[in-house]
């Protein structure tokens, strides 16, 4: 009989919307109960998060709860006078290639042999990116399996290379043309990014204000025509990337990552939910196209829903990535302003920086340019600064393992071509789940919790759950 019952659980771990809602509201009311309690429960709180921090080396980083504090709103800074930073902090990834082990080494020098005529003919193929891909799979084991996930990811992004054109993006005449700018328009409306400043370490950012996760998302351009979404990720990117070299040429350091700074304001759990197939997928394909670009992500204005959603995507973004992740809720600007002085956050996110916000590209009149430019990381001076020891590599034979029961439970096929024609359909069964429970948020929540991998043991279900501020 404790067969049977065991079996009946197993069964139902990924099993039907009743069971995951029964789950979640169980969850729910812990979590309204731990509000209500006293003081000495915050403490026992405390102390038993001290206690997971210790025993647990890779945890995502979050703020504490603490109440909203009223903050008067700084004036915006004038252009006129105003001096763009000369100096920065030495970046986390300067050290480029000095950090080599001897299996990097053997690893960059077999893509750089075997890809060698491929890559003599891009006309834009700077160091970081072989540096970049070599590093991406540390520590998958053996080595024939990081070299074999390497290799593929690396094929995979010299087609998209030649695809999307990302050696002439910004300047080919028929991608630049008024009609095709129109276009972009209209995928900049769906995917509102914006690049505005950079952090002390001179990374650029990237702002993502929240509307592709919103009730009003209209994602539809993409979801049937994803070629359409690699041409304006292959704009957007190729923006950043020139940035990255312009502050390079200034500073005089490698400069090869960015930060992402996503609103979620205008989360809506329901429409993510129907959505959550592209967003699966542009995740896995950035994250596998660019590895090693991200610095630190920063998730503001995340509401409680976004526990369950956060589980979902975060299975497509590189360990690293997620471990440097910063979940904030509405009082965000304090520990932005950690890695961010205020005049390069915009007045509208609560900063004072003096540029005005231009989606789709940096600010018309900022000092670091993205326009096409011959400078290159092989110009800058030699570092001169004592290399220091990198981290111990997280474990991409885990992480390669939840990624793929992620694709499989989500129906999701993974053949690794970046050049086939994806359409995402809509599934009906969600539309009728979200139209059933409009005011219930524990049960679309619920809805959100069916698709996500439930991890094998309760070290990844500590390290995978964020804890986002109270609101």
């Amino acid at each position: 009989m404790a067969t049977d019952d065991t079996a009946n659980k197993k069964k139902s771990k990924f099993g039907g919307f009743k069971n995951g809602l029964n789950k979640m509201k169980n969850s729910m009311n812990k979590k309204r109960n731990s509000v209500d309690a006293t003081n000495g429960s915050d403490a026992a709180s405390s102390s038993k998060s001290s206690k997971s921090s210790n025993k647990h080396s890779r945890k995502i980083s979050f703020t504490k709860n603490k109440p909203i504090k009223d903050r008067p709103k700084l004036p915006q800074l004038s252009l006129d006078g105003y001096s763009f930073p000369s100096q920065i902090f030495p970046p986390s990834e300067c050290w480029g290639d000095l950090q080599y082990d001897d299996d990097d080494v053997k690893l960059q020098q077999y893509l750089l042999t075997k890809y060698k005529k491929e890559i003599e003919s891009l006309k834009f193929f700077p160091s970081d990116v072989l540096i970049r891909f070599t590093l991406s799979q540390r520590g998958l084991t053996p080595f024939s399996e990081r070299q074999n996930e390497t290799e593929a990811h690396f094929t995979n992004y010299l087609k998209f290379h030649v695809q999307h054109h990302y050696d002439d993006i910004l300047v080919n005449d028929g991608l630049n043309a008024s009609n095709s700018l129109t276009d972009l328009q209209t995928d900049i409306h769906a995917l509102s990014l914006f690049i505005y400043g950079q952090d002390k370490e001179g990374h650029p950012v990237i702002w993502d204000d929240g509307t592709a996760y919103s009730k009003d998302a209209k994602l539809g351009i993409f979801k049937h025509d994803m070629k359409r979404c690699r041409m304006f990720r292959s704009r957007i990117m190729r923006r950043v990337h020139n940035l990255k070299l312009s502050a390079s040429q200034r500073y005089g350091r490698m400069i090869y990552k960015h930060c992402l700074v996503m609103d979620l304001a205008k989360f809506n759990a329901k429409q993510f939910v129907k959505d959550r197939t592209f967003h699966q997928i542009n995740t896995k394909e950035l994250t596998d196209l660019f590895p090693e670009c991200m610095h630190r992500l920063y998730i503001i204005n995340a509401p409680w829903a976004f526990r369950s959603a956060w589980k979902v995507i975060q299975t497509f973004m590189h360990p690293i990535t997620v471990e440097k992740t910063k979940i904030l809720g509405k009082d965000y600007i304090d520990e932005l302003q950690r890695d961010i002085n205020l005049d390069m956050i915009p007045f509208a996110f609560g900063g004072i920086g003096p540029w005005e916000i231009e989606y789709g590209a940096e600010p018309s009149q900022y000092t670091l340019c993205s326009s096409n430019s011959d400078f290159d990381y092989n110009k800058l001076p030699k570092n001169e600064l004592p290399v220091p020891k990198r981290t111990a590599a997280p474990d991409m034979n885990k992480h390669r393992a939840k990624q793929q029961k992620q694709l499989k439970m989500n129906g999701i096929k993974d053949n690794g071509d970046i050049g086939d024609i994806l359409v995402i359909e809509d599934n009906e069964d969600d539309e009728k789940l979200n139209d059933n429970d409009d005011d219930a948020e524990e049960n679309v929540a619920a809805q959100l919790a069916q698709f996500a991998v439930d991890d094998d043991d309760d070290v990844n279900q500590a390290n995978n759950e964020p804890k986002t501020e109270q609101q």
